[in-house]
């Protein structure tokens, strides 16, 4: 729904690729962010970005450009991963050292995925 879409912005323009440095917008415009740059919970509570609030993306197929439909972790600041505690329906947060089934989550476009 509505609250649960995300808007990736890409610090460095271009084609959206594994490895940029990304922020993520909440449909209210606030900024989402890894407290304490890592290890800790996950809110989009920001009004602003800085370092807390930047995180890299990872296509986990692979290098390369990252599309609708693809698999992507994200990595705060401080090198950990952001996990959907038990898959989802939890917490989330900033504290997983590698990356598993839980630290996996899949791109929408929503421009393709409306009806």
């Amino acid at each position: 729904g509505l609250w649960e879409t995300f808007k990736l912005i890409d610090l460095n323009g271009g084609a959206l690729v594994s490895g940029d440095v990304v922020n993520i917008r909440s449909i209210n415009d606030s900024f989402m962010v890894a407290e304490n740059g890592g290890g800790r919970e996950v809110k989009a509570n920001r009004p602003t970005a800085a370092e807390w609030e930047r995180f890299t993306i990872i296509r986990t197929g692979g290098s390369g450009a990252i599309r609708h439909g693809d698999t992507i972790s994200l990595r705060a600041s401080n090198g950990q991963y952001v996990v959907a505690e038990n898959g989802g329906g939890r917490e989330v947060n900033a504290n997983r050292a590698t990356i598993g089934p839980w630290e996996r989550f899949t791109i929408l476009n929503s421009a393709r995925c409306l009806p």
